[in-house]
């Protein structure tokens, strides 16, 4: 069910993965688009194999841009990032957005690349530096109030864990 809430409102999302999907990133995906919003997600696919343009949702567009990588390559990764972050600059670029919404620091770099207008920016810290069985905290996550698990995106706002962002358009 689509209400207008959002109507008319153009969102990109920048993931630096291939969204198979990315749950955290359909669930705020879906919800915009539930409230009007255009999203599109301008997700990394490092293999080649998955579709260019998928669209698994009414409003919900996954832009694939296919630079050839793999994971865990650490600092020899960067020059695929360089690579992933100019392609995003001008796939982002070419078109307007109200919001830009990057979801982790390798994301944000995209999104801050990419911003030719007034589009508001939105930064979504991930999980980054937690491992399943491990104690110790990310950097990022001792800097920020612990987000919690349960919280849910509401139609009409964006939120980075921390802050919830009311959209309004308009002078």
């Amino acid at each position: 069910m689509t209400d207008s809430r959002l109507r008319g409102v153009r969102v990109a999302m920048l993931l630096t993965n291939p969204y198979r999907p990315d749950v955290r990133v359909q669930k705020e995906a879906f919800a915009l688009a539930a409230a009007g919003a255009e999203v599109v997600v301008f997700a990394w696919d490092r293999s080649g194999r998955l579709p260019t343009i998928e669209r698994p949702y009414e409003g919900v567009t996954i832009r694939r841009l296919f630079i050839r990588s793999r994971d865990g390559l650490g600092i020899r990764q960067f020059p695929r990032f360089l690579r992933y972050w100019r392609a995003a600059a001008r796939a982002v670029g070419a078109e307007r957005w109200d919001v830009l919404h990057a979801h982790d620091l390798d994301g944000l770099v995209g999104a801050v690349l990419s911003n030719r207008g007034n589009a508001r920016l939105v930064y979504e810290p991930g999980r980054c530096g937690e491992y399943s069985g491990s104690r110790r905290r990310s950097p990022s996550r001792t800097l920020q109030r612990p987000r919690s698990d349960q919280r849910r995106p509401n139609p009409g706002q964006l939120y980075d864990g921390n802050t919830v962002f009311r959209v309004t358009l308009g002078s």
